[in-house]
């Protein structure tokens, strides 16, 4: 099993939701231009909370520990009626294709915050809050 699809299992574990195949949907492009995308297969609701992979390959590389990130996956709840997000897991990618894994963190606590507009979690919300 993936590190992503270990991560999604935890997650709905907890929900009670079963991993489908990846259906990534584009979400637009950040202030920096790093494209975004949305998992909508892998997308959870649990009242105005939706629990969804996010998919971003960055313009240009980013220096992390263990070398350059060119994407990431991070795996996030969205309020949709607050407009906020939670990250709860971010797996960093040393190619755009996902498959070099350079780092995976996990967050130990689940805190929402207000996502700035024209940034990966605010075209995230976006999309899947329609």
């Amino acid at each position: 099993m993936t590190l992503r699809r270990a991560a999604l299992a935890l997650a709905l574990a907890a929900s009670g939701g079963v991993a489908h195949a990846t259906d990534w949907k584009p979400a637009g492009r950040t202030f920096g231009g790093n494209e975004v995308y949305v998992d909508a297969a892998a997308m959870r609701r649990a009242g105005d909370v939706r629990t969804t992979w996010v998919r971003v390959v960055y313009a240009r590389p980013v220096d992390v520990p263990g070398g350059e990130a060119r994407s990431f996956e991070a795996l996030a709840h969205f309020d949709c009626r607050a407009g906020s997000s939670a990250g709860i897991a971010v797996i960093l990618y040393a190619d755009e294709a996902g498959s070099r894994v350079l780092l995976h963190t996990q967050e130990e606590s689940v805190r929402f915050n207000r996502d700035p507009e024209g940034s990966f979690g605010a075209l995230a919300s976006e999309t899947i809050c329609r």
